[in-house]
C-alpha cells in the first residue's frame, strides 16, 4: 500500500468508500484532493455498493434529454459522474420528444417570429426547429430568418 496513507486511513477508506463520496472522505481525513481517495479505493478494490435498479434505469431512460441533469441527479440520488457513466453505458442520447404543443408553437410562431427565439421557447436548437418544421410541412419560405449557419 502507498506509504502516504496511514493504516488507519486505509481502513477508513476501505469501510467508508462504499457509502460516502470521495470528497467527504477526503475532508474527513484532511486531504485536499478527493482523487487520491478514489485512486486508493481502486487500488484496494473497493467499489460503491449501490447498483442501479431497474426503476432508476427506467427513470433515467425516460427523463434524460427532457429534464435538467442536476434535477435528474437529485431525483436519482446519484452524482453527476454516476449518472453520466450510466447514460453512456446505456447508450442514451439527449433527444427532444416533439409534442402537439410544440408543433402548435411552430405553426403559430415560426412564420412570424425569429427562429432562435422559437428554438429557445421549445428548448431545442435552431437546427432541430428547421428539421421538425420540414417534417410537419412548414415551408422554409415561411421562415423569416436566415439559416443559422449562414453569415450573409
Amino acid at each position: 500500500m502507498p506509504r502516504w496513507f496511514t493504516d488507519d486511513e486505509i481502513e477508513f477508506v476501505r469501510t467508508e468508500y462504499p457509502y460516502r463520496s470521495a470528497g467527504e472522505i477526503a475532508a474527513a481525513l484532511g486531504r485536499p484532493n478527493p482523487k487520491s481517495i478514489r485512486n486508493l479505493a481502486a487500488r484496494l478494490g473497493v467499489r460503491k455498493e449501490r447498483p442501479w435498479t431497474t426503476e432508476e434505469r427506467r427513470v433515467l431512460a425516460y427523463q434524460y434529454g427532457h429534464a435538467e441533469l442536476e434535477w435528474l441527479c437529485r431525483r436519482l440520488g446519484r452524482s453527476r459522474h454516476a449518472v453520466m457513466h450510466e447514460v453512456r453505458r446505456l447508450g442514451l442520447q439527449r433527444t427532444h420528444r416533439w409534442t402537439p404543443e410544440d408543433d402548435a408553437i411552430l405553426h403559430r410562431e415560426l412564420p412570424t417570429d425569429d427562429l432562435p427565439r422559437v428554438a429557445r421557447m421549445i428548448g431545442v436548437s435552431c437546427y432541430a426547429v428547421l428539421g421538425r418544421a420540414q417534417r410537419i410541412g412548414i415551408s422554409e419560405r415561411r421562415i423569416p430568418t436566415e439559416h443559422p449557419w449562414r453569415s450573409d
